[in-house]
C-alpha cells in the first residue's frame, strides 16, 4: 500500500456518497408520495366533484 491517507480519503468520500444518496432517495419518496395526493385529489374534483 503506497499511500494509506488515499484508502482512508476513500473511504470517506464513499460515505459521504452513500449518505447523501440515502437522503435523496427518502426525499424522493416523500416528494412522489405529496405528489400522487395531489394528483389523485385532482382527478377525484374533476371526475367525482360535479356530479350534478
Amino acid at each position: 500500500m503506497r499511500h494509506p491517507w488515499e484508502h482512508v480519503v476513500g473511504m470517506g468520500l464513499g460515505a459521504v456518497f452513500a449518505n447523501q444518496l440515502v437522503k435523496w432517495d427518502v426525499k424522493l419518496k416523500e416528494d412522489l408520495e405529496v405528489m400522487l395526493d395531489k394528483a389523485r385529489a385532482a382527478n377525484e374534483r374533476r371526475y367525482f366533484g360535479n356530479v350534478f
